[in-house]
Parts: structure tokens; sequence; C-alpha cells
């Protein structure tokens, strides 16, 4: 994210006072003909708002609401600031998961995107061939001793 948001182009309709993209006429004459200030319009917009950020923007915002470590809520909070642009969804599907598509200029969110999907579908990271890619997530168990220890010792 540090290195930018993936943007793509987003279809919209929209009537506006000035002429932008396509001029929708034939909607125009039949639904408001009277109107002649304002057009009907169909347009692409260069938008980050596209499903792939939606995704994590939903990821963001739970990890958030369930950490505790101040550490992980800097960097989440960071994270939900810069995905600010993007629509807040409420609930993520599995349907819609499976329909982004990883193109070469956001081929790089794939592992990113994986992790997302962990947390959404509440899985965990399974090790199999195949076309499925997973990646490691490991501990050093030395440290994660001591620091239980720690912990123990003090309370």
């Amino acid at each position: 994210m540090q290195r930018g948001m993936a943007h793509s182009y987003i279809q919209k309709e929209d009537t506006l006072p000035v002429m932008r993209g396509r001029w929708r006429i034939e909607y125009q004459l039949i639904h408001h003909p009277h109107t002649k200030h304002l057009f009907d319009l169909r347009y692409n917009e260069f938008s980050p708002d596209i499903l792939l950020n939606q995704i994590f923007r939903f990821t963001v915002d739970n990890l958030l609401f369930h950490t505790q470590d101040p550490g992980n809520r800097r960097l989440l909070s960071d994270l939900q600031d810069w995905l600010t642009p993007v629509l807040k969804k409420g609930q993520i599907s599995s349907q819609e998961l499976d329909q982004v598509v990883f193109t070469r200029l956001i081929e790089r969110y794939h592992p990113a995107f994986n992790i997302a999907r962990m947390f959404i579908e509440h899985s965990t990271p399974m090790l199999s061939s195949g076309k499925t890619t997973s990646f490691a997530f490991v501990f050093d168990m030395n440290v994660l001793f001591e620091q239980f220890i720690a912990q123990f010792i003090k309370r």
C-alpha cells in the first residue's frame, strides 16, 4: 500500500451540467426532454474504489476492531486512513472474493489478498499442492516462549 493503491476505470452514469464522456441523448430525450442545462452521460472514472480495495478496507476495519496490540493498531489505522476513498462494505461474500481478477498491474497485491481472504473466510492456511498459492506464517518459538514466561511471571 505504501507504493500506492490499486486503481481502475469504473464506468459511471450520471446527470451533470458539463459534458464528460458519452452523451446518452436517447435516454435524456425519453426521461427528461425539457431539461436543457443538464446532460445524461456515461463516462469512465479512474478510481481506487474497486473490489480489491473494498476487500482490503473490510479486512482492515474488522482487524482494527479485534486487535489489541498497539503496534498493530497503529499500522491498521494508517491503512484505514489510506483506504478512506474506498467505499466501506458491510459484508464480503465468497463469490465476491472469487470475482477479483489479478492483472499484471495489481499482481503485487496477490499475497495481501490471500491473507485478507483467510481472515474473511475465517480459515487457516493449509499446505497443499495444486493451483492454490499459500504463504508461510511462522513464529520464532524461542521469542514467543520467552514473552509467554515473562508475562506469566508478571501476573
